[in-house]
């Protein structure tokens, strides 16, 4: 009974909202991507219903294509023309367990109050300025986000509801006894020899691939073939990097130098005064300490005096350095102070206090020295330089292409500009002009392509802002979605098929080898020179060997196990374990441990997508793409 209670409980847990879907529930909202209402329309507002609850066809959409660019900046789309579907179908499953389980928080009835939502936002950082939260920073953040405080409060709301139902649920502190087992294997330890074994144990003189094998390979494996829509280009660039790079060679140290000499006042600073001040409460007071100074009592001291505790008294009535402009306070420019040691009359202010200036010291103006700033003046000439040359490129090329150019060719023999040819292009090319999507949206137009061929126009200028440069594109092939020709690919295939019949063969000579050691037969002479003791988390040896290494059965008779692991090189690693030392049961041991936990929460997420959808009504629209 206690066990079915606790696969009745596991199936509670609600990782894959925490682990996935999280922070696109926070930012999207479950009042984003749900509509509460029904409609006749319902095929064009939604993607998919569940439980009579529809998703928002514009806000899966939005999440689709988001995932789909992130793939394909990564480039993780491959060769599959299908890649797309898939990620859409994977972005609804997010979104319909993400509602699931929203549903099931509110059947459990987890409330959770106002202040537990503030809270919440007053710890999180992307809202502190200077070490603490700031409603100010948070206000605009949302805002920049396009987000209300209501909007984010209430999905901030379903976010902790949420977890609260996991923690309960799943950081319990009570395990069973297979759970301590389970605790005991992972700390347990392996000892033994390891040898490596290469293919050349494996004689390959007789493997042949004929053509016929290559092309019963290609007919029998099509998919793997298939290509997306392509283009091959020939483009002139106008490549801003390239010429920045050109740039630093076209300013010298001279050029530097008569550029300090012609903007010197540029690189000087402005005269700078120090004073020093006595305030006074009234114009009397002021009187009696010029009259004072007058009589040869120290300023210093009378600044001291007068000022007794606050500030100006701490410093001798010193007010520091000021630079003479027009942000110089109007007290110490009535003092009309132009000689060092020099101190004014008493000045009156507005308010009927006054004031007795000193002139400290005076700093004439001083232009840096060159050295100081040819760096920045070079990498200015430089941007300058860069600049000029990429702006009459561009007049070349607007000029040129004014006069309808016969070809590419001719356009680039008149502009002087360097003509490029590339290979296929696609439109989730990595590597390509088609990664850019303003060249992209013009090489697969009408315009460039129709009826299936290339039309031979020259486009206009395309400026791509990624890299600041611009581009003249004219499509020289075009082929839709299809497959390779088999001529095309014949090469490769033959490779791959004696590569995949050498692994083969290894891999059978390899489980030979360990038959026969096990049988305790070494034919091949194998030197097991290398010592390991490992458990299960240990990183001295490759993780595949060590998995490799737990997966063997110890010896009821204390004999040597052996194994073996081939590598991604197709090196094989042969292990003889000779002990194994299992730990004794400790009230540390029986608690499970982090790392279990972690491993049943992951093990749950199938079960509770299986569960919640189980019971669920999911109608996806037939106008889904999926």
């Amino acid at each position: 009974m206690m066990e079915k209670i606790r696969v009745a409980a596991n199936h509670l847990v609600v990782k894959i909202i925490f682990a996935v879907i999280i922070l696109s529930f926070i930012f999207a909202g479950v009042g984003g991507i749900f509509s509460f209402d029904s409609s006749e329309n319902d095929a064009n507002m939604y993607i998919a219903k569940v439980n009579g609850e529809g998703i928002s066809r514009q806000a899966f959409e939005n999440q689709a294509r988001a995932a789909v660019d992130r793939a394909a900046s990564l480039n993780l789309t491959g060769n599959s023309s299908s890649f797309e579907r898939d990620i859409r179908r994977g972005v609804l499953g997010q979104q319909i367990d993400n509602y699931l389980a929203y549903q099931f928080s509110n059947e459990v009835d987890a409330k959770i109050s106002n202040d537990q939502v503030k809270d919440a936002i007053r710890q999180q950082t992307v809202f502190f300025e200077n070490g603490r939260f700031s409603n100010r920073v948070y206000l605009e953040v949302l805002a920049a986000n396009g987000y209300t405080p209501e909007i984010y409060g209430n999905a901030l709301r379903t976010e902790i509801q949420q977890k609260q139902v996991m923690n309960a649920l799943v950081t319990s502190d009570f395990t069973l006894p297979v759970d301590e087992n389970i605790a005991l294997l992972d700390n347990q330890v392996r000892s033994g020899y390891i040898a490596t074994v290469t293919p050349d144990i494996v004689n390959l003189d007789d493997v042949e691939i004929t053509e016929e094998d290559a092309l019963n390979y290609y007919n029998t494996n099509q998919d793997l073939f298939k290509h997306p829509e392509r283009a091959k280009i020939k483009f002139i660039a106008n490549f801003r990097p390239d010429i920045d790079f050109a740039a630093e060679s076209m300013v010298t140290e001279a050029d530097a130098k008569a550029y300090y000499e012609a903007n010197k006042t540029t690189y000087t600073a402005p005269e700078q005064r120090a004073f020093s001040i006595i305030y006074t409460a009234d114009i009397e007071t002021a009187n009696d300490v010029y009259a004072a100074l007058q009589q040869g009592k120290n300023f210093d001291e009378l600044a001291k005096e007068t000022a007794g505790s606050s500030v100006y008294g701490a410093h001798n009535g010193s007010l520091g350095w000021f630079t003479v402009d027009g942000n110089l306070p109007s007290i110490l420019v009535s003092a009309n102070l132009t000689k060092k040691g020099e101190y004014s009359k008493p000045v009156q202010e507005d308010d009927g206090s006054a004031a007795i200036v000193r002139l400290d010291d005076i700093k004439k103006p001083e232009a840096q020295p060159f050295a100081h700033v040819k760096a920045d003046i070079t990498k200015q000439l430089i941007a300058e330089k860069a600049e000029q040359v990429f702006t009459a490129n561009n007049a070349k090329l607007v000029e040129a292409l004014a006069n309808n150019p016969e070809s590419i060719e001719a356009l680039a023999q008149t502009t002087g500009l360097p003509l490029l040819d590339s290979d296929w292009n696609t439109r989730n090319e990595r590597f390509s002009l088609a990664r850019f999507p303003e060249v992209r949206d013009v090489l697969f137009d009408s315009s460039m392509i129709d009826e299936g061929k290339p039309t031979g126009s020259l486009s206009d200028i395309i400026y791509v802002d990624q890299v600041a440069s611009t581009y003249v594109i004219q499509v020289t092939a075009y082929e839709p979605e299809g497959f390779e020709a088999f001529d095309s690919v014949k090469e490769s295939i033959i490779a791959q098929l004696k590569d995949s019949t050498a692994k083969e063969r290894f891999a059978t000579a390899v489980k030979e080898l360990v038959a026969n050691l096990q049988n305790g037969t070494n034919k091949l002479n194998v030197s097991f020179g290398q010592r390991f003791s490992v458990n299960r988390s240990s990183d001295s040896l490759d993780k595949d060997v060590v998995n490799m290494i737990f997966t063997l059965v110890p010896s009821a008779t204390g004999n040597s196990v052996y194994g073996a692991a081939i590598s991604k090189d197709n090196v094989a690693t042969i292990a003889a374990m000779t002990k194994v030392e299992t730990p004794e049961i400790t009230e540390e041991s029986s608690a499970m441990s982090e790392k279990l936990l972690s491993q049943r929460m992951q093990d749950t997420i199938y079960f509770l997508s299986n569960d919640l959808r189980s019971k669920a009504k999911i109608e996806i629209m037939p106008n889904a793409n999926m």
